[in-house]
């Protein structure tokens, strides 16, 4: 099985949780998770961990690194030209099909501004794992010669000085296709240390007893991080929670080795790794699919229980139409990947060295 399908498919599924339609007397999501929940408190507390995306986008990095790295760790096994097929391949036609259905239907996640270097809610992350994908081959040279830990630090250097320099943005992709990529690369090469820990079978500070611990406090961490958008005070710079995303990458990079500890001896359940192989089409169509959901004709309910029913029939819906995407294009175009990228490893095993 695959340890990194697990953690991608919870994530994956807290960060596309669709708030409570409309209906209950507020027009604001908050209005009506207030309303809902109680107390207010810890009704919001915990509905920020449903609408924080981005704290679910920056596992995914944690996530991403650690899959693309562990496998190419040892240098003789590293072919550039099939990393590169299987990374375009795999991410590049399913994020064409979404983008064009986005467009047609009017989805605001999957919309391209012309006019602006802003990013819109889904595609900045996307746009950020296809430079990593592009980078790797160059940060593996790098990191040869001055070793991880040290690339780790000067991205550190260089998300810093990037994050001082637009000190007034609040959310990720707002610094635009040229900088936001630069913001989360700490987070993706925390995960290329992990591969490395693990491939040297050093487990560190990671163990398995400490996951139920792990989890608890990654929930908390969420909330608090998404409050620090929201509940920011003049103590708080503008880019608090951006700030909170690097060392909420930190809490998980410790969370996943926790994970990978207990994996060894307590394998995940085979639904949560079957939901793991289809994340990628919970991320990239769930906008799209909300926007369909919306165009039913359906009535607004106006009790507590009618909002919550129909809150689970439209999440229900929208998982239903993103395994449906997974179906017809991510599939397809993941065994493509895969065929190619094995077709150009077999030609230069053939070719020799």
């Amino acid at each position: 099985p695959n340890p990194c399908g697990v953690g991608c498919a919870r994530l994956a599924t807290l960060a596309i949780a669709p708030p409570p339609p409309q209906g209950l007397g507020g027009s604001s999501r908050k209005a009506n998770y207030r309303k809902l929940l109680t107390p207010a408190i810890a009704g919001r507390f915990f509905a920020a961990t449903f609408a924080n995306g981005p704290s679910a986008v920056i596992v995914f990095f944690v996530i991403s690194g650690f899959c693309i790295h562990l496998p190419n760790i040892r240098p003789a096994g590293f072919r550039i030209g099939a990393h590169y097929a299987q990374r375009f391949l795999r991410i590049l036609p399913p994020m064409g099909a979404a983008l064009l259905l986005g467009g047609f239907v009017g989805a605001k996640g999957l919309s391209v501004s012309r006019d602006t270097w802003q990013l819109p809610t889904i595609l900045w992350s996307l746009v950020a794992e296809l430079v990593y994908y592009a980078l790797y081959p160059a940060l593996r040279l790098v990191a040869a010669r001055i070793g991880w830990g040290a690339l780790l630090a000067a991205s550190y250097g260089l998300a810093a000085g990037a994050m001082m320099l637009h000190s007034g943005v609040k959310g990720m992709q707002s610094y635009g296709y040229h900088l936001t990529w630069l913001v989360g690369l700490p987070c993706w090469l925390l995960s290329c240390l992990l591969a490395e820990r693990r491939a040297g079978g050093i487990a560190g500070p990671f163990r398995g007893g400490t996951v139920p611990a792990w989890r608890a406090a990654m929930f908390v961490l969420s909330a608090a991080s998404w409050q620090s958008l929201y509940r920011g005070t003049s103590l708080l710079p503008t880019n608090a929670f951006i700030i909170t995303l690097q060392g909420f990458a930190v809490a998980a990079y410790f969370w996943l080795g926790a994970e990978m500890e207990r994996f060894k001896t307590m394998p995940p359940p085979r639904w949560m790794e079957s939901a793991g192989t289809w994340s990628y089409s919970l991320y990239l169509f769930h906008e799209l699919g909300r926007t369909l959901w919306e165009r039913l004709p359906l009535a607004t309910p106006q009790s507590t229980a009618g909002v919550l029913a129909a809150s689970l029939a439209r999440m229900a819906g929208i998982l239903a139409l993103c395994w449906v995407f997974h179906r017809l294009v991510e599939a397809p175009s993941h065994r493509l990947a895969r065929a190619v990228g094995r077709r150009i490893r077999q030609n230069d095993a053939s070719a020799g060295p």
